[in-house]
């Protein structure tokens, strides 16, 4: 009787997915049931593992030799597509029919969009370790609903403060927010800022009494820009944000941090991040310019030694109003980015100029223009990041 039950779910999830999303592959497994979730979750995911690395790639039959075909994905071309004024495959289709639920007055509007991806640290490792002693059904079930309550509320929670605020109506949409993972497309100038409200909001929460600790991704990138190639790239860069966040000298109590990284996209160069950094982002002598990703920590603002997300936001607004009372002219703000492709030597001299002509309050205060973000890393540009997304911060 359980294994007919087994079977009709599975051939009628496994229909919903063939009809509502052609593209997608189910895999399942199955174990016999001991009476020990312990020992059975370790058997299933043993089960599941065996299952994936045997099951054969998805080859859909492609039609017969008169069928059209999709140049990109190789399906037969069975629908036709109105907005697209062209036949394409189901699952173009299926994706086109989607998109027609949300309208493209929001990407007309905006110019210049920001993909953000963020996404829990240490979430998996902190289930194992609420699990990991649980034998019996009936506590272990209810503790993997206290879990998962923790994470979808504790993110909703989130999410809803930095709603009621206001600040950021109708400048962004959510594409993917299940549990902690979570993917929004915001108008460029209000990216860092989001980011830096939700991740605040999120660490009040916690999953069983451990604290929300968050990475997030950022790429700026054009309206018309490949979406998925933009999810893939904030995907790269939470990862990268991830492993700053996991070196040992940055863990607190042995647990990582949250973290922020970006990257801007606007020329359409398709790369891979690590890549474009190490040949691009480097001066004369090979020196690293970009000191992103960036600890978010409000308590930490006010430390000397290190350079968090807040304190680079503060200092991106501070030169961005050109308006304000000493200011710094733009074009100098943007000649001293170009200056540390050269030497230290140069960047110095400049600084100094700059800072010749200001009164003291109004002064660039990082006189030699390079930083330290730990006492074992090398120094790094302090102001180029900064200078790199004066266009991308909000008037608020």
């Amino acid at each position: 009787r359980i294994h007919f039950i087994m079977n009709e779910v599975n051939t009628n999830v496994t229909k919903y997915i063939l009809k509502n999303a052609k593209g997608l592959q189910l895999i399942v497994a199955a174990v016999k049931c001991t009476g020990d979730y312990l020992y059975d979750t370790q058997c299933l995911h043993k089960r599941m593992q065996e299952v994936t690395e045997n099951m054969p790639p998805l080859n859909y039959q492609n039609g017969l030799p008169i069928t059209l075909l999709d140049p990109q994905t190789g399906l037969p071309l069975t629908d036709y597509s109105y907005a697209k004024s062209r036949r394409v495959s189901k699952a173009s289709y299926q994706k086109l029919q989607n998109y027609k639920t949300e309208s493209r007055e929001f990407l007309d509007e905006y110019p210049r969009l920001a993909v953000i991806h963020m996404d829990g640290n240490n979430m998996g490792q902190g289930i194992r370790e609420l699990m990991k002693n649980q034998h019996d059904y009936t506590t272990a079930v209810q503790m993997a609903r206290k879990i998962s309550y923790d994470i979808a509320q504790g993110y909703k929670k989130a999410f809803e403060c930095v709603e009621q605020t206001k600040k950021y109506e109708n400048q962004y949409r959510k594409v993917i927010f299940a549990g902690d993972d979570i993917c929004f497309i915001t108008k460029a100038e209000i990216a860092f800022d989001f980011v830096h409200d939700f991740i605040k909001e999120a660490e009040k929460n916690s999953m069983c009494g451990q604290p929300f600790r968050l990475c997030a991704g950022i790429v700026f990138i054009h309206n018309h820009f490949p979406f998925s190639v933009a999810y893939d790239m904030s995907e790269e860069l939470c990862s990268l944000a991830k492993q700053k966040a996991k070196l040992s000298e940055n863990l607190v109590n042995n647990k990582a941090q949250s973290y922020v990284d970006f990257h801007i996209s606007l020329s359409g160069v398709i790369s891979d991040i690590e890549e474009i950094r190490k040949n691009q982002y480097v001066n004369r002598n090979q020196n690293p310019l970009c000191l992103r990703p960036y600890l978010v920590d409000d308590t930490k603002d006010q430390d000397p030694t290190i350079v968090t997300f807040g304190r680079f936001l503060k200092e991106i607004k501070k030169y961005h109003h050109e308006q304000a009372e000493g200011f710094i002219a733009r074009n100098k703000l943007k000649k001293l980015r170009d200056t540390y492709y050269t030497t230290r030597s140069n960047v110095e001299s400049l600084i100094q100029e700059i800072n010749s002509r200001l009164s003291e309050k109004d002064r660039l205060t990082v006189t030699s223009g390079f930083v330290k973000n730990h006492p074992n890393q090398p120094e790094v540009a302090y102001y180029y990041d900064i200078v790199d997304c004066l266009d991308f911060v909000s008037e608020r």
